[in-house]
């Protein structure tokens, strides 16, 4: 059988994209993921026919820094010629993270297709690189700044085929789904302390590997990650998160309420850019906050609009729209072009 080799790492948009292409060429090919050696690099790609690499990424790093990734890079470039020279790919699809630098550049230096996933709504410093030598760039967004050109087709994002639109029912007290994207955001820490605090919700509260705060109160879950999205959206009546790629384009799915806090140091401050491009389709009422907001901004305003939103049954959708079938289009457009 034909091999593709996907490659993704870092976060979980990135990962997720990766298995959901992967999902669906699986019935033609045997799919190779290549992945980073970060904690969800493991944990999402765990029981799936993965290799690990150890690449680095240089973007915003000290010289010296720097200097040492070029090293590392340059050796995984050499290592992986030989791996693609005898075991060589149909193509390589590359969803997102510094890992797809040296991975996607050696099979071009071998003449084998590659292609490209750029989700966010500003293309990342690897994509823009990887853009000059990719076949077909895939972009979420129709206006995402820094690609441009014939090969750049609008595909949306592909995400996880579970997730789906459920009414949006309330029973008792208002759910509150609460995420900072794959990583968590101790950001919202102190929101979610003062909510917990006012004793009238039902949250939970996906908080990431490195947040070692507790938080504790009735109704209020914990979880480092949450395995099962699909369900979670289901239970939430209302949404607290970031705008990440992967987490707009489940927005566009899910359609229910949702507060966005951009993440304020994302490159090129893309996740704003995100949130404002979903917000303009009006699928679900949606309130963006200023990335710089200060903590005391974000508790009150929180509070301020998830009142207005139980007050005002601000809870409808629009369930006519329906998001591009992402994974399908991606496919079709590889296997044409092959």
């Amino acid at each position: 059988m034909k091999k593709v080799y996907i490659v993704a790492g870092g976060t979980g948009g990135h990962i997720n994209a990766a298995l959901s292409l992967g999902d669906s060429f699986s019935k033609e090919f045997e799919v190779i993921y290549y992945s980073g050696t970060r904690p969800l690099d493991y944990k999402l790609f765990k029981g799936q026919n993965v290799v690990h690499l150890n690449g680095a990424g240089m973007l915003g790093k000290s010289a010296l820094y720097i200097l040492k990734s070029i090293s590392l890079n340059t050796i995984l470039l050499f290592k992986l010629l030989l791996i693609f020279l005898f075991k060589r790919p149909s193509f390589i699809v590359g969803t997102g993270g510094y890992i797809c630098g040296p991975t996607l550049l050696s099979a071009w230096m071998l003449g084998i297709k590659v292609y490209i996933l750029e989700q966010n709504a500003v293309a990342g410093f690897t994509n823009r690189i990887l853009s000059k030598i990719a076949s077909k760039v895939f972009v979420n967004f129709k206006e995402t700044i820094g690609l441009t050109g014939k090969k750049v087709i609008v595909t949306g994002n592909p995400i996880r085929s579970e997730i789906q639109f459920y009414e949006n029912t309330i029973n008792g007290k208002i759910n509150i789904l609460i995420f900072g994207g794959s990583l968590g955001a101790k950001q919202f820490d102190p929101l979610v302390r003062s909510l917990i605090d006012e004793n009238k919700y039902s949250i939970k509260h996906q908080v990431g590997n490195t947040n070692k705060d507790i938080l504790e109160g009735n109704d209020y879950e914990r979880f480092t990650y949450i395995d099962n999205m699909s369900e979670a959206y289901k239970w939430a009546n209302i949404i607290i998160c970031r705008s990440g790629a992967s987490t707009v384009s489940e927005l566009e799915v899910v359609k229910k309420p949702a507060l966005i806090i951009p993440f304020k140091f994302a490159t090129h401050d893309h996740q704003t850019l995100n949130a404002k491009s979903y917000k303009d389709k009006k699928l679900a009422y949606t309130y963006i906050f200023n990335k710089d907001v200060t903590q005391e901004e974000l508790i009150d305003k929180a509070k301020e609009v998830i009142f207005d939103i139980i007050e005002n049954r601000k809870f409808e959708s629009n369930k006519e729209y329906t998001s591009i079938d992402s994974v399908n289009l991606i496919k079709k457009e590889i296997l044409g072009d092959s």
